[in-house]
């Protein structure tokens, strides 16, 4: 049963590459009837044989003067890259030296300062009680003092009545 699926599978495939080559046979033909497309084809066909010609004659004449300029420009990429590999390598030292080095640091830090805020807090508590304690006594004191002296008045005013019809019952 597998092997039936797998072979139509391979079939589909093999027709679905079939339709795609004709169509770009089909397709290229097409474009090729429009003389200045032709004339441009066969222009960068000659010059890509040209070329090719030509390197292969130099790589066949001078050898050993290709393989040192590969050499080199391999050489040349190693030591670009090793340079890329070395400041990559620098980068992470920094960051794991300036960062995460420090992070401990930081969460030291945190937590001295969430300490430090927490007893403020408890501080500005007791602070508020004081505060509140005073207001409460001198509201107090106030209320005696107004108490007192609204008393003083009137024994005061109770006195200079007396005195008063004292004096006109004398006279």
């Amino acid at each position: 049963m597998t092997e039936v699926t797998v072979e139509k599978k391979n079939d589909q495939n093999s027709k679905l590459l079939k339709g795609v080559l004709l169509g770009g046979i089909i397709g290229g033909c097409l474009t090729l009837l429009d003389r200045g497309t032709r004339n441009t084809v066969k222009t960068k066909a000659t010059s890509l044989k040209d070329s090719s010609r030509d390197m292969v004659t130099y790589v066949k004449e001078n050898p050993n003067e290709v393989k040192n300029q590969m050499i080199q420009q391999v050489k040349s990429a190693t030591n670009t890259l090793n340079e890329a590999i070395n400041d990559a390598k620098n980068l992470y030292e920094k960051v794991n030296v300036n960062v995460f080095g420090r992070l401990e640091e930081i969460r030291e830090m945190t937590n001295k300062t969430i300490s430090t805020a927490k007893g403020a807090k408890e501080d500005l508590k007791y602070i508020g009680a004081k505060v509140k304690e005073a207001r409460q006594e001198a509201s107090s004191a106030i209320k005696l003092d107004a108490k007192k002296s609204t008393s003083d008045e009137f024994s005061t005013s109770t006195n200079l009545a007396n005195t008063n019809s004292n004096a006109v019952i004398r006279h």
